[in-house]
């Protein structure tokens, strides 16, 4: 659904679509070895379109954000992972 690699180009995020409509599975992986540093699902309603999702990553490249527009911008849903070891 979206994918986004943190400037050093070390670590991928990403959301994945599950069989239920409106949940995700939001991880962060390091390209390399595959690993996943932190996963968590999240949600958002069903709304008048597709939903549309964003990555973006902080400039520490230690937390990833997810934001789901699921209602022409209007009470988007974002969500945060915080990544506590880097070198796992």
């Amino acid at each position: 659904m979206a994918e986004l690699m943190n400037p050093e180009k070390s670590l991928s995020a990403r959301v994945i679509a599950t069989e239920v409509q409106g949940t995700y599975i939001f991880e962060v992986r390091k390209i390399r070895s595959g690993n996943i540093l932190a996963k968590q699902t999240i949600s958002a309603p069903i709304g008048y379109h597709e939903h549309i999702v964003r990555l973006t990553w902080s400039e520490d490249g230690r937390t990833v954000s997810a934001t789901i527009d699921h209602d022409f911008g209007e009470g988007n849903k974002t969500f945060d992972l915080c990544i506590a070891n880097i070198d796992a």
